[in-house]
């Protein structure tokens, strides 16, 4: 990834802080589910989960629409709190991933140095 469509990609995930708010909260609730004796309260668990990534398929269709690039999610890992994506950009793909914590986010790559990241 260029440091270009990096930069183009922290400035946009900024804009949507917001979103990213949610998912931090989503992310927080699910971490601290307990579970009832018996085990039953699974759909619960299901529903934050599915909150979350409802609010994650709403934050990269913001990014898309604000960007030219096409963003795609590979997986949410919440328990880690931790979000992966690919972008394609002129025939090339790259992936990356945001880490969400209290008080933002950090974007992780493996084509960028640590003093490149959010």
């Amino acid at each position: 990834m260029n440091k270009e469509i990096y930069n183009n990609i922290k400035e946009t995930f900024l804009e949507e802080a917001r979103l990213i708010g949610r998912l931090d909260h989503f992310f927080n609730e699910f971490i601290d589910f307990e579970f009832d004796e018996m085990g039953i309260n699974y759909e619960e668990v299901d529903e934050i989960a599915k909150k979350a990534q409802k609010i994650n398929d709403k934050l990269i269709k913001n990014i898309n629409e604000k960007t030219s690039l096409n963003i795609t999610t590979k997986r949410v890992d919440i328990e880690n709190r931790k979000v992966e994506y690919r972008v394609e950009f002129e025939e090339e793909e790259s992936d990356f991933a945001i880490l969400i914590e209290n008080d933002g986010f950090t974007i992780e790559t493996d084509e960028l140095s640590d003093e490149d990241q959010l």
